[in-house]
């Protein structure tokens, strides 16, 4: 019947028109699925180097706060080793004048 002189149809042709349409339709449907698949991954990523990147700011602040902290105890070390020798040089002194008194 291909041809039929009232309608003028060409069912190969008709055919192969859908066929064409199908696969172009599918080969749209695959690269969407693609792409979502692409997307999810380029997100998983993303959250990773988020949550990376919180967590070093997290030591950081952590590693600061001890910093400050070990700064402020070397300074009470340091005072009071300071008050340590100036009572030293006071007892060698005491000393000092106690035997000259003699």
């Amino acid at each position: 019947m291909a041809g039929d002189s009232h309608t003028n149809f060409d069912q190969r042709a008709f055919t192969a028109d859908a066929v064409t349409g199908s696969a172009t339709i599918a080969g749209a449907m695959v690269a969407g699925l693609r792409n979502v698949a692409h997307a999810r991954r380029e997100r998983a990523v993303v959250n990773a180097i988020s949550g990376r990147d919180a967590l070093i700011g997290s030591l950081q602040r952590r590693i600061d706060k001890q910093r400050d902290e070990l700064a402020r105890r070397d300074a009470v070390i340091s005072e009071q080793a300071f008050t340590i020798r100036e009572l030293q040089l006071r007892l060698t002194m005491s000393n000092l004048l106690r035997q000259r008194g003699k």
